[in-house]
């Protein structure tokens, strides 16, 4: 529903930069959409709205007494339940979550209930330390491992380097002397 369209069903308007329900991708980008006018119709299939003021009468099933049923939801992280009731670090967090109670029936007719509390984000807790402290280990092990394989290849291409350096070497020997013994034996044919 765009404000502004006076009328209660759907009209296909040419929308630019800066209008509602539109997103510019480009400069000068336009889009023909289909949006629905601001008049409440029972074409509507839900609406949306938020109370802002009480009125004199109740709502039935929103907000007279009847319609109130426990919260839901509540808050879940440690340290805004910690600073709601004011509780310090050596306080256990966890029994101040909202539990909900869920009651089942089976097949057979027996009631269950069950308490469903919340998992309480961000919470330091002991075992979360020891698995911060094992992966750091686990990290620290595959460091010093990466380490000693870079040594090793390292000195083995040193090893490698020197291996070729003397066989070029020994090569390039090999080549003086043979071309020695051609130059002198055509110093030989020639006297």
């Amino acid at each position: 529903m765009k404000q502004g369209i006076m009328t209660s069903n759907r009209v296909r308007l040419l929308l630019k930069q800066g209008d509602s329900h539109f997103t510019c991708r480009r400069d000068g980008y336009r889009k023909r959409k289909s949006i629905r006018g601001c008049i409440v119709s029972p074409s509507l299939a839900v609406i949306n709205l938020v109370v802002l003021k009480r009125g004199e009468t109740d709502i039935t099933g929103l907000t007279d007494e009847a319609s109130k049923r426990p919260a839901r939801y509540f808050l879940k992280r440690a340290q805004k339940l910690r600073k709601l009731f004011g509780l310090t670090k050596k306080d256990d967090v966890t029994r101040y979550a909202l539990r909900n109670v869920v009651t089942k029936t089976s097949k057979s007719g027996k009631v269950s209930k069950k308490v469903i509390a919340p998992q309480v984000q961000r919470l330091v807790t002991a075992g979360r330390v020891h698995t911060k402290i094992q992966n750091k280990k686990v990290v620290e092990k595959r460091n010093l491992a990466t380490k000693k394989a870079a040594e090793e290849f390292n000195s083995l291409v040193a090893i490698r380097r020197k291996q070729f350096a003397t066989q070029k070497e020994a090569a390039a020997a090999k080549k003086r002397s043979l071309s020695r013994k051609l130059s002198d034996r055509k110093m030989s044919t020639n006297q």
